[in-house]
């Protein structure tokens, strides 16, 4: 492979971040005005291009972003529970309630416990913590820059 010289490749990587800045301009243009995304996976690069919090918060309000995973985890505010009690308290069959627990999982947003055949969850509260002082630091902004136009 042959290295071109350094005036090219300034132009190159110059040309290249103003193509990706053009594309999530463009990008986060779309999504104002209302377009949806159906992939659940260009959800989550969508809001890591337009954002720049860790993969760990992304993945947290994500998981936070279903009502159902919201009513799983209102069970677990009181007490640890199995996977067959939240199915019977959220009338959800067990590979869909799967579905979801797995994604809270990911997102660390609850720890599970196997004893024997059984495996119970809990919410890990240091996670909602880390969400919490994310939130937390718009709430101590206090001066937002005026609207400007583009394109």
């Amino acid at each position: 492979m042959v290295a071109l010289p350094l005036e090219l490749r300034s132009r190159w990587h110059k040309r290249k971040a103003q193509a990706t800045l053009t594309r999530s301009v463009c990008l986060s243009r779309s999504l104002a005005l209302g377009d949806s995304i159906q992939n659940p996976k260009s959800k989550i690069q969508v809001l890591e291009t337009l954002v720049s919090a860790s993969p760990q918060i992304i993945a947290g309000f994500h998981a936070l972003s279903e009502p159902i995973r919201i009513q799983t985890i209102e069970l677990l505010r009181s007490r640890e529970l199995c996977v067959c009690d939240l199915c019977e308290l959220l009338a959800l069959n067990q590979s869909k309630l799967s579905f979801h627990l797995k994604v809270l999982k990911t997102a660390e947003l609850v720890h599970t416990r196997q004893e024997g055949k059984w495996i119970y969850y809990r919410l890990n509260l240091a996670q909602f913590a880390v969400l919490e002082n994310y939130l937390s630091d718009y709430r101590q902004q206090t001066t937002s820059l005026p609207t400007r136009i583009c394109c």
